[in-house]
């Protein structure tokens, strides 16, 4: 069975299968990478069926929606024709962006495409008149203006049927981004395809106390201890 894949910023091609529906990796780049387990996206798998889409927007501007550079979030809640908008704002701190800069993402239910589905909450949130030049300066010392959109993209997203995650003896298909806040989806998903990668493992197992972490051979830290309890 090949690997179902897709020509991609890291030209990820399909590959031969080592017989009875196992794969044995991928070519990136003309480079054999081997690999026990392979996952892969939804969109690379041939047997994901698209179920709905969601319009996102990435946008980035030159102030913050609030008076501090804190990660921000704000729902815009649905109307007649447009689901709910989540919009999450990350300032530099958050290692998104550079200083006095910030990146905004907006993410909703697909109605139409993403600038029709996200235009009522751009226009409400930022200003947008100077986004074919963004270096124009006339008019912005104004305190209470409305953060300037310096940069924005805008894209529709496949949301898959969840109930396809297995494509081959060794392949497993995973959900991609969604319209969703919360991450427990993904992590349900994630310890499903763990469990069935190492079975009777912990799926993230708990990480130790400093106190309990011992650095080196702990055979040294033995005989350590009892040298010091002489030299008392």
């Amino acid at each position: 069975m090949p690997i179902p894949g897709r020509r991609s910023a890291v030209n990820i091609r399909t590959l031969p299968s080592a017989g009875a529906g196992k794969a044995v990796g991928v070519v990136s780049e003309g480079q054999l990478l081997k690999a026990e387990f392979l996952v892969i996206e939804d969109s690379l798998n041939p047997n994901a069926v698209v179920c709905r889409g969601v319009s996102r927007a990435v946008l980035v501007t030159d102030r913050s929606l609030v008076a501090d550079d804190q990660v921000t979030l704000v729902n815009f809640p649905p109307n007649e024709t447009i689901g709910a908008v989540h919009v999450l704002q990350l300032p530099a701190a958050a290692m998104a962006c550079p200083r006095n800069l910030f990146v905004v993402h907006l993410v909703t239910p697909q109605v139409d495409s993403p600038e029709k589905d996200l235009q009522h909450v751009v226009s409400t949130l930022f200003d947008t008149s100077d986004l074919a030049d963004p270096f124009a300066a006339d008019g912005h010392d104004d305190i209470e203006r409305h953060p300037r959109v310096l940069w924005a993209l805008y894209f529709n997203a496949n949301v898959y049927d969840e109930k396809v995650h297995f494509t081959g003896e060794n392949i497993f298909s995973a959900r991609g981004p969604d319209a969703l806040l919360d991450v427990d989806v993904y992590v349900a998903q994630a310890k499903s395809i763990y469990s069935t990668m190492f079975p009777g493992e912990e799926f993230l197992a708990r990480v130790p106390d400093p106190e309990d972490v011992i650095l080196g051979d702990p055979g040294e830290e033995e005989e350590r201890g009892q040298q010091q309890q002489l030299d008392q």
